[in-house]
């Protein structure tokens, strides 16, 4: 039978057994260690949770987008859009002067100038409509130098609903300030839900009551008119802190604060940008006048570069860094000296 000093001693060993091995230095050449490390850094290429919300997101929110083209820009802007933003349409088509079904593209208008981008815009909704009738929820139209983050876009688009009217993007004014003029911009795109969307091509297109009859017309201005005519008036998307979502022009215009290049904005938009980095917001929707580099590079940014040891917004709504902050630093830090370790290759 154990006396009390048995037990008292068999405790405080105990308590010293234990305070060694959490103390005790690990070993970096023990290779069961360094085999379990290793794996766990293999298993951080595997993306399948981002993958199956993505596909989820496509499947739930399903979105056709109809791009204005020529084709002398098939392979300078209509390929890098298909090779990168596209393929997270759940359809789409080119709207342009021939049939290719390569892209594919329709033969939307005989003509290739700008100022008949609502003859080809109209005819590829039409098109959209004649043979894709409620198989989606919205429909997006953008120019072919626009980028979208797709799944941004499905995020807003889930607390909307496609049977509801809503036309919504950019909104600018022309004539300048003139609210009655109110129209989405074209090139970083306009949104329709499906209702407007039927609506507008049921009841406007061939009305010259709503719509013009003309083809040599801005399709963005002119689809904007028809619309506001129909009792459907653009709506204008920021995030919470008034950040733009949909980015009509060049970003480095307003990104770059000894950029002068504003005239864009103070003209055409109620909604004047801050200056700097807290004018376009974390999670944007869309770019207007992308090349094919900045395409392909965009394309990498959003979907293969990572900052160490940042943390998205989303998941910080659930985990604030405020809530044992300094411990979740400790972690991290210990965490990202441990990825590196793998993480780099000296040749």
């Amino acid at each position: 039978m154990l006396t009390s000093y048995n037990l008292i001693f068999i405790c405080i060993s105990l308590f010293y057994l234990i305070r060694f091995i959490e103390t005790a230095p690990i070993d970096e050449n023990d290779e069961t260690l360094k085999s379990e490390e290793h794996d766990k850094f293999q298993k951080s290429y595997n993306n399948s949770v981002f993958k199956g919300v993505s596909q989820k997101l496509q499947k739930d929110i399903r979105i056709f987008c109809v791009i204005l083209t020529s084709p002398k820009f098939k392979s300078s802007k209509c390929i890098p859009q298909k090779m990168t933003w596209l393929k997270r349409c759940n359809g789409y088509v080119f709207a342009s002067s021939k049939d290719d079904p390569t892209l594919p593209s329709i033969k939307a208008f005989p003509k290739d100038n700008y100022k008949y981008s609502y003859g080809k815009v109209k005819n590829a909704l039409r098109w959209v409509w004649k043979n894709h009738r409620n198989e989606y929820d919205y429909v997006l139209k953008a120019d072919d130098d626009a980028y979208l983050v797709m799944e941004n876009l499905r995020a807003f688009l889930m607390n909307e609903n496609p049977d509801d009217h809503s036309y919504f993007g950019f909104t600018v004014y022309n004539p300048p300030g003139n609210k009655k003029n109110g129209y989405i911009q074209g090139g970083s795109g306009y949104v329709f839900s499906r209702k407007t969307f039927n609506t507008l091509v049921e009841k406007g297109l061939n009305n010259k009551k709503y719509c013009t009859q003309r083809d040599d017309v801005l399709d963005d201005m002119e689809i904007g008119r028809c619309l506001i005519r129909m009792g459907v008036n653009p709506t204008f998307l920021s995030d919470d802190r008034s950040r733009f979502v949909f980015n009509p022009e060049r970003v480095s215009s307003i990104l770059d604060k000894k950029k002068k290049t504003m005239n864009f904005y103070k003209r055409f938009s109620l909604f004047q940008p801050k200056r700097g980095m807290d004018s376009i917001a974390d999670f944007p929707i869309a770019f207007h006048r992308i090349n094919s580099d900045l395409m392909y590079f965009l394309e990498y940014l959003f979907y293969n570069a990572e900052v160490i040891g940042k943390k998205s917004r989303l998941f910080r709504m659930e985990d604030n860094d405020e809530n044992n902050k300094n411990e979740k630093i400790e972690k991290r830090m210990e965490l990202i000296r441990t990825f590196s370790k793998y993480n780099y290759k000296k040749l």
